[in-house]
Order: C-alpha cells, then sequence, then structure tokens
C-alpha cells in the first residue's frame, strides 16, 4: 500500500508570548519540503491556493512595552490537493479551520518560555498534531498529497548504475 502525506495544520501568530510572531507546528519534522513563511505568504493574498485552504482574523498582541496592537493570526492547512476537493468539502474544512481558531489562545499558553525555545521561528505544539488527526477525516483521500514517488525511482536508477560500474571495474582490475 502506496504511503501517504497527511494534511499539515499550520499556525502563525503574533501573540506567542515573548517570542512575537512565531509558527506553530505539531512535528517540526513534517517541514522537509515545506517552507511556513512561503505558505503563510501566500495565504496573506488568497485564503486558498492549490495546496492549502487557510482562515484567518486579526487578534491583539501584548508588546513588551504593555502597549497593544493587532495583526493576524492565520490557520492553514497544507499538503492537500484542492482542486480535488468538491466546494462542499472545502465548506466543512473551513468551518472545522474557523472552530479550531477559537482554540489557539490555549495552544499559546503551552509554549515552552525563552530559556527553552530560544530564537527559533517554528515552535512544536503537539496538540496540532492531534488536530490533523481529527482532520483527517475531513479530508477527501483523493486530495492527499502521495509522497514524491520520482526521489525512491531516481535513487534505484542511481544505485543500478552504480553497481553497474562497479561490477565492470572489478571485472577489469
Amino acid at each position: 500500500m502506496a504511503a501517504i502525506n497527511r494534511p499539515l495544520l499550520l499556525i502563525e501568530t503574533p501573540r506567542a508570548g515573548v517570542f512575537g510572531h512565531r509558527f506553530l507546528v505539531g512535528d517540526p519534522d513534517r517541514l522537509v519540503e515545506t517552507s511556513p513563511a512561503e505558505i503563510f505568504s501566500r495565504a496573506s493574498l488568497a485564503t486558498h491556493g492549490p495546496d492549502y485552504i487557510a482562515v484567518k482574523k486579526q487578534v491583539e498582541q501584548e508588546l513588551p512595552g504593555g502597549s497593544i496592537r493587532t495583526g493576524p493570526e492565520t490557520l492553514v492547512v497544507a499538503k492537500i490537493k484542492c482542486d480535488r476537493i468538491r466546494s462542499e468539502e472545502k465548506a466543512v474544512i473551513e468551518k472545522w479551520l474557523n472552530d479550531r481558531m477559537g482554540k489557539i489562545t490555549g495552544l499559546i499558553t503551552t509554549l515552552p518560555d525563552n530559556r527553552t525555545a530560544g530564537s527559533r521561528t517554528v515552535l512544536a505544539v503537539p496538540e496540532l498534531a492531534a488536530w490533523e488527526e481529527d482532520l483527517l477525516r475531513l479530508v477527501p483521500p483523493a486530495a492527499l498529497k502521495r509522497p514524491s514517488r520520482i526521489l525512491p525511482s531516481l535513487t534505484g536508477f542511481i544505485l543500478g548504475i552504480a553497481a553497474a560500474i562497479a561490477g565492470v571495474w572489478f571485472m577489469w582490475k
């Protein structure tokens, strides 16, 4: 059975405590082929893209001096094929995302303090991995991106050529 990528949930928030603007993700290791900055750059222009659906709202950010300013907070589901999702299914996913927007404040309170996280821009929030499990039931299987088959095929091809070259080299030796 072929492996599938799972939907990836990402949050960009200006209110990550002492950190200010940060990207939150369930498992940072899943960002190997994904740039949060690139995804959120596109999501700031359009809430729907070929491989993501985003929802956003304005939130208050408390600055170190005690002043308050507002900024966008965005929740994105990425690593999906939106052209394979019917409009009714997209509406259900958007509703689910909007429902989760109200729970982001609770997630932010679980962030590590400044001594633990340092200057990282991507912070792990394990609860988002559980949200991804819930989301998996809403995204149609046809819309789940499959891992690239080119890299394993290319790797096998290159290893085959290397083995052939090694065999010829040993015969001539």
